[in-house]
C-alpha cells in the first residue's frame, strides 16, 4: 500500500521512508547548526596548535557547475563562494570543488569545457583574494562525469595555469581513485607555472 508524502514526511504506513525522511532532516539541521556555530568557535588556531592541514570540500549534491540550467549555475558559484568563505573563517587553507557534470551526455560538450574553465577561472581569483587555493577532485568514470583521468585533469590544471591561475592544484580522493582503478601517482606530477612555455 502506498503512502502519501506531506509536508512532515511519510506515514506511518510506510516506517522506512518515515524514519529515513527524519533521519536525513535531522542530520541536515544538525549540520547547519553546526556550520552556523563552526563560524564562531576557534577552529583555526586550534587546528594550528594541533598541526592540522585543513581543507573545506565545496557543494557537490544537487550542484553543477556545468549546468545548462542558468539557475543551476548561479547557485552553485554561490555556493560554492560560500565555501570559499567559511575555509577563510575557520583558517582552511584549501577548498575541494567538483568538476561539474554533463547535463545531458554526450551533447553541449563545448558549453560544458567553457562553463568548466570559466567556473575555476572565476573561483580561482576569488580564494585567492582571501589567500585560499583550490583543489580540482578528479573523478571516477561513471556516466557524466568530467575530469575522470589523471591525463584530462592535468591538462585542465595547465589550461588554468596557462590563464594565469596559481592558486589551483589536485585533490586525489582515494574513493574515487578506487572506483576508477587508477594509481595516484599519474593525479600527483608538479604542474607548469603559468610563466613556463608548454
Amino acid at each position: 500500500m502506498k503512502a502519501l508524502e506531506t509536508e512532515e514526511g511519510l506515514s506511518e504506513r510506510s516506517p522506512r521512508g518515515s524514519g529515513r525522511r527524519r533521519r536525513v532532516r535531522e542530520t541536515y539541521e544538525r549540520n547547519v547548526r553546526y556550520y552556523e556555530r563552526g563560524c564562531s568557535l576557534p577552529y583555526g588556531s586550534l587546528a594550528e596548535e594541533l598541526g592540522l592541514v585543513s581543507t573545506v570540500h565545496g557543494p557537490s549534491w544537487d550542484y553543477n557547475l556545468c549546468s545548462i540550467d542558468e539557475a543551476m549555475l548561479v547557485a552553485t558559484r554561490r555556493r560554492t563562494m560560500e565555501s570559499v568563505d567559511l575555509a577563510s573563517k575557520l583558517g582552511a587553507g584549501i577548498v575541494v570543488v567538483h568538476p561539474g557534470r554533463e547535463s545531458l551526455g554526450g551533447y553541449f560538450r563545448d558549453h560544458y569545457e567553457r562553463e568548466l574553465l570559466a567556473f575555476y577561472e572565476g573561483i580561482c581569483r576569488y580564494a585567492a583574494d582571501r589567500g585560499i587555493r583550490i583543489a580540482v577532485e578528479a573523478m571516477e568514470r561513471i556516466p557524466k562525469e568530467l575530469l575522470c583521468d589523471a591525463q584530462s585533469v592535468n591538462r585542465f590544471i595547465d589550461r588554468l595555469r596557462d590563464a594565469g591561475i596559481e592558486n589551483v592544484g589536485v585533490v586525489a580522493d582515494l574513493a574515487h581513485l578506487r572506483r576508477r582503478a587508477e594509481r595516484p601517482r599519474g593525479l600527483l606530477r608538479p604542474h607548469r607555472a603559468p610563466h613556463q612555455q608548454q
